[in-house]
């Protein structure tokens, strides 16, 4: 303790660590910090040290934004267009000034004005994301026309439209296919399975949970004990993950870390959404939870999400 005075630091852990009675895991700040704020220290499932929780505050970077021109030229009336260039009169404008900078600045003003009239210039502000390593340009334009081929099924409803969004979505859940097939068998060789999880888990289903459920009933029964059944449910279930508490429980409880656990906060961080009522954009935010609708990761990201409901049932 001297020590840590000394060097104007501060100790907060004055309780064991470890299952042996020994302080072997310490959390050590400045004195007088207002960034880290130590919390707890609690039992660990899994490891003979407990886990010790304290707080950062730390603001996260507002993302940064970009103002964009643009012009909506696709709806120009060709015809119409051509009606006020004629009208412009722009070779008579030309032809009254006989220096060719002259004339070539009366030929873009007079132009800019009528593309003005017919295409007004629109300014948009957009969310500039941080470049992932993994998301190259390959994944993006593959991305792009996923979103194409599933707008343009949804406004013709043809069969072989619908054939062709799912044939090019395939494609693009490859990367998210092979990232859960390695997760898969990373939770397997090292028995972190949840032993009675059913749902989104091969070999199981709804119907080893009533087994289950029926067996355990039965056996009570037998022993002449009683049964209480107690059921959970959550609306729109995979929009209720907490993205730094899933993160955090990838690392602490199953032990994903380095460039597996950076990967996936790239995954997970950096979304925005925004409503549009009658042509009018609510303002952009950050989507703080939830996984991607319809994504490969999201099933088993909620199941590892929801993993200590099981010590209940393990009790």
């Amino acid at each position: 303790m001297e020590l840590f005075d000394s060097l104007n630091l501060e100790l907060h852990i004055r309780e064991p660590t470890h299952d042996g009675w020994q302080t072997l895991d310490l959390l050590v700040t400045p004195k007088n910090n207002s960034f880290i704020k130590f919390d707890k220290v609690e039992e660990c499932h899994f490891s003979d040290h407990k886990s010790i929780h304290f707080i950062i505050s730390a603001n996260k970077p507002k993302p940064s934004r970009k103002t964009l021109k643009y012009r909506k030229t696709k709806n120009i009336d060709i015809e119409a267009f051509k009606r006020s260039i004629v009208e412009a009169e722009v070779s008579k404008k030309v032809e009254a000034y006989a220096s060719v900078n002259e004339k070539i600045n009366v030929l873009s003003n007079t132009t800019s004005n009528v593309l003005e009239a017919h295409a007004p210039q629109k300014v948009k502000s957009i969310v500039i994301r941080p470049n992932c390593e993994w998301y190259t340009d390959g994944l993006r334009k593959a991305k792009q026309e996923r979103r194409k081929a599933e707008r343009r099924w949804k406004k013709s409803r043809l069969e072989i439209d619908r054939q062709l969004y799912v044939t090019i979505k395939n494609k693009v859940n490859v990367i998210e296919k092979v990232v859960s097939q390695r997760l898969r068998d990373y939770l397997k060789s090292s028995n972190l399975d949840t032993k009675f999880q059913s749902a989104y888990r091969k070999d199981h289903s709804t119907e080893t949970t009533l087994l289950k459920v029926l067996n355990d009933a039965l056996r009570a029964a037998d022993a002449k004990q009683l049964t209480l059944l107690v059921l959970l449910d959550l609306s729109a279930a995979f929009d209720t993950i907490d993205h730094e508490l899933l993160l955090s429980r990838l690392d602490c409880r199953f032990g994903i870390n380095g460039a597996a656990l950076q990967w996936l906060r790239s995954y997970l961080t950096g979304g925005m959404q925004s409503v549009l009522i009658d042509g009018v954009s609510s303002p952009v935010s950050s989507l703080q939870f939830g996984v991607p609708q319809g994504s490969v990761l999201g099933p088993l990201l909620f199941t590892l999400y929801t993993s200590p409901v099981a010590d209940i049932a393990e009790c």
